[in-house]
């Protein structure tokens, strides 16, 4: 402490020494001879020492100076704030004396207008009044209430100058009745009267301009304003108390609305909820003190509901230009969407108070939203069609990361067994954004954009389902008769697997994923089924009619698809590569005709048959089945493999289901026999539509897990456009018609002709029944289809006048031969009778005997 004292005392000691040498260099310049140009010469004659010790002394002085100021700033501080706040604290009061003699000044100079205005318009009546006054007493003593007469308007004035506004009121209803008893009783003379009645009109017009000015000015508060409007309204001008009350709202908020300073950069949220709050609370405000001073009068809510509409208006226009504009022109629908409900919600407190104005925000805000609703629905239509030109279309489980947003993923949107579905990669990415699309959308339902939300969505799946048909090989002769394909480029699925893929991507976005997530736009809580939770979701959203007809669209859609598929697999099946057709009447006729032909389509299997031992094999197959009770089991086996048949033993009957499938595992592997009974087991086309139908099953096994039915469906239909095909192929059906006819050098009869053909037609169709009875899709149409092809071709071969019983065995022994067929066809053992699933959609489809046609056909 002592040395610190020492030391600034020592300052002190050499700063009034600087002072003392800083007075005395100074004198120089404030002495009256003092000469600037002799001065500044006698400096430039320095030499360069004189200059370092004139540059030392000049920061010495600097120095002194700066010290001087601080200890004058330290030491007269305290002065210099206690005169500051003086000074501030005069001024405050000289204000206030302006103000109050500003006042004062203007109610004089307001009483001395009104004193000569109202001395102009009432200077007959009341000096005509109180000269009457005058004149009558002379005559007597003038009454109490001519006095009051008299002095009922300067009464009137002094109250209106003070703005004593109940006492006003109270005056006026006074000075009234007053007048009306006068009237009445005629205790006033006329022109009296008519004097006070007078000064009363005049002085209520006045009182109810003050309480207009009153009301008008935006600093009165609240309850001054309820105070001035109900006088005015009490004064008998209701209309304009009204008006005022309104119009005092509106400069209220939008004084308040100046604060607000939107910005490019701001966010639209903040903004909408910042000038909701404001716009909404004013309307809110202004109805209350309507309703409390005016009541429920029709024309006050009428001009109440006007003017909040107007307002309503107003704020939609702000908030598309500074908020909705900029989202809606980006796409940015879930911006869109939270500055439409943010202001919704705010809309919609005022229906506690009777105004039901959200609907004038939907119409308004609808545009913008639409606009960014579109946005959205083109941004999944592209970047889905740009995915599905580079996808190798191969089933994968979906990814599970999180939206860059950092939403939650796609499993957290109510249903994790969205993620035990397979798709490709396009599929994923069109799943995702529908299921973000419909997150954004939710918000939107008070809008009504429910109808146009699912339309476009369809739009979008439609435009998808196109690109699947365009990824199908052979359909880019089609793309034309595809709406909104364009000249989007697809990758080419080339292998089954990857056109079942296709199927499979449409089929669960159609049947499952597509309306799980549309059920976002139907309010489930509005039901007493929201609790049970034994309903599956997709059962209640089927109770919307909008929603269920938009599900049965996007079913159609992938029909269109399921179509294309299976008309091309089936022209591969019916046509070959130059155009001509697998399945034709000349490919009947020509199957016993001669090996050397030109036109001859055999089955591989029946190319080394010798042409001219035909007949007489089919012979020996027909003669067997009726005589085949002639032999026993060692006999029978005996006599095929040496290829001869005696007609003349008899002994017991035989089962007819085992005979031709002894006479396949008996007879010799390279006999003539051999060949053609495994030959008329099927035609070649059917053998290939059945080993397609069982390896498409095979692939739609994996594909289609938990949805068996589509796949059952899928094979049900492909079996269905072939079988069409052939029963619809008039040109098919007229060559049959027409008759065989002779065949090959050999010359084969024609009756044994027709019986060949007639029973490997039967056959066909018999081996049809059976492989897709067995697989499950033997549909009643395919079924009925089936019978009517039976039925026609046994009418034509009755035709003939040959017999189809003499001909055709029994349907059990072509059950057989079929089900020997499948087998060796498929490698798998035989399938027991009564395998088929109960649950199989054509389990009701029995595989009956169809004699009942043949016998009908042949009659």
């Amino acid at each position: 402490m002592a040395s610190a004292k020492t030391s600034s005392r020592s300052r002190g000691t050499s700063v009034k020494e600087n002072g003392t040498k800083l007075e005395d260099g100074l004198n120089v310049f404030k002495s009256d001879r003092f000469d600037a140009d002799s001065y500044i010469q006698s400096k430039c004659s320095l030499n360069e020492k004189e200059i370092r010790m004139l540059c030392s002394y000049l920061l010495d002085l600097k120095r002194t100076s700066a010290e001087e100021m601080r200890k004058s700033v330290y030491a007269n501080y305290a002065a210099f704030i206690r005169t500051s706040k003086e000074i501030s604290d005069l001024e405050g009061e000289l204000s206030s004396i302006r103000n109050l003699l500003s006042t004062q000044a203007t109610l004089i100079h307001g009483l001395a207008e009104g004193v000569n205005i109202d001395s102009l318009s009432l200077k007959a009546s009341e000096g005509s009044m109180v000269n009457e006054l005058l004149s009558n007493g002379e005559d007597r003593e003038p009454s109490d209430l001519e006095k009051w007469s008299v002095e009922f308007p300067d009464m009137l004035d002094v109250l209106l100058a003070e703005r004593r506004v109940d006492e006003a009121l109270a005056a006026l209803d006074e000075g009234e009745h007053v007048a009306a008893e006068a009237k009445e009783t005629e205790s006033l003379s006329p022109g009296m009267l008519r004097s006070l009645e007078m000064a009363i009109t005049e002085r209520r017009q006045k009182l109810a301009d003050q309480l207009a000015e009153a009301a008008f000015q935006p600093s009165t508060r609240s309850s001054e304003l309820r105070a001035a409007i109900s006088a005015l309204k009490k004064l008998g001008d209701g209309a304009r108390a009204h008006s005022l009350l309104l119009n005092a709202h509106l400069q209220r908020y939008q004084y308040n609305m100046q604060s607000l300073r939107p910005s490019s950069t701001s966010y639209g949220g903040a903004y909408t909820a910042a000038l909701s709050q404001i716009v909404f609370s004013a309307i809110a405000q202004a109805a209350s003190d309507s309703l409390a001073i005016f009541g429920k009068e029709r024309e006050y809510r009428s001009e109440l509901v006007m003017w909040a509409t107007k307002q309503t208006e107003a704020f939609a226009v702000l908030v598309q230009r500074h908020a909705l504009a900029s989202s809606a022109a980006a796409g940015g629908l879930r911006a869109a969407a939270e500055c439409v409900q943010i202001a919704l919600g705010h809309c919609s407190l005022l229906e506690a108070r009777g105004l039901a104005l959200c609907p004038v925000l939907i119409k308004l805000f609808r545009p913008s939203v639409e606009q960014a609703l579109n946005a959205n629905i083109k941004r999944i239509e592209e970047s889905t069609a740009a995915l599905a030109a580079a996808d190798d279309w191969v089933l994968t489980y979906p990814p599970t990361s999180t939206r860059q947003s950092g939403r939650s993923s796609v499993a957290s949107l109510g249903n994790a067994a969205v993620f035990q579905h397979k798709l490709t990669s396009s599929a994923h990415r069109f799943n995702l954004m529908v299921q973000e699309f419909f997150e954004d959308v939710g918000p939107l339902l008070s809008m009504q954009l429910g109808g146009q939300t699912l339309e476009g969505l369809f739009q979008v799946f439609n435009s998808y389902v196109n690109m699947l048909i365009k990824a199908l090989p052979g359909s880019m002769e089609e793309e034309a008769n595809f709406e909104g394909s364009g000249n989007k480029i697809v990758r080419m699925a080339e292998t089954e697997a990857q056109q079942i893929a296709l199927l499979a991507n449409a089929s669960l976005l159609a049947d499952e994923l597509l309306p799980r997530a549309a059920m976002k736009l139907a309010p489930l809580n509005q039901t007493n089924h929201k609790d049970d939770t034994r309903r599956r979701p997709l059962d209640r959203q089927n109770r919307h009619p909008e929603q269920r007809e938009w599900r049965k669209r996007l079913v159609n859609s992938v029909d269109r698809l399921k179509d294309t598929f299976c008309r091309q697999h089936a022209l591969d099946l019916i046509f070959t590569e130059d155009g001509d057709s697998h399945l034709s009447a000349e490919m009947y006729i020509n199957m016993v005709g001669n090996a050397d032909e030109v036109d001859w389509f055999p089955s591989p299997i029946y190319q080394n048959v010798d042409s001219g031992n035909v007949c007489y094999l089919f012979r020996k197959v027909m003669l067997t089945k009726k005589l085949s009770g002639a032999f026993g089991n060692s006999e029978l086996e005996g006599h095929v493999n040496k290829e001869t048949l005696s007609t003349s033993k008899a002994a017991h009957s035989h089962p007819h289901s085992s005979l031709f499938v002894l006479m396949l595992q008996d007879t010799a592997p390279d006999s003539q026999l051999s060949k053609f009974l495994h030959f008329l087991v099927t035609m070649l086309p059917i053998q290939e539509l059945f080993v397609k139908l069982n390896g498409m099953a095979a692939i739609a096994a994996e594909m289609f897990v938990g949805r068996e039915r589509f796949a059952t469906l899928l094979l049900m239909r492909l079996t269905e456009t072939v079988i069409l095909w052939l029963s619809e192929d008039q040109s098919f059906w007229d060559d049959i018609e027409e008759g065989p006819r002779p065949l090959g050098p050999l010359g084969l009869h024609q009756a044994c002709n027709s019986e060949i053909i007639s029973f490997i037609f039967y056959l066909d169709m018999k081996f049809v029944m059976c492989f897709a009875s067995q697989g499950r899709y033997l549909s009643r149409n395919l079924h009925r289809v089936v019978n009517e092809i039976i039925s026609k071709a046994v009418a034509v071969f009755s035709a003939t006048g040959m017999d189809p019983d003499r001909v055709l065995p029994e349907d059990e022994w072509f059950n057989e031969i079929c089900q020997d067929a499948m087998e060796r066809l498929s490698g798998k053992p035989k399938a027991i009778d009564g395998d088929r699933e109960v649950n199989s959609p054509t389990a009701s489809v029995s595989a009956q005997s169809i004699s009942s046609v043949r016998s009908h056909g042949s009659s």
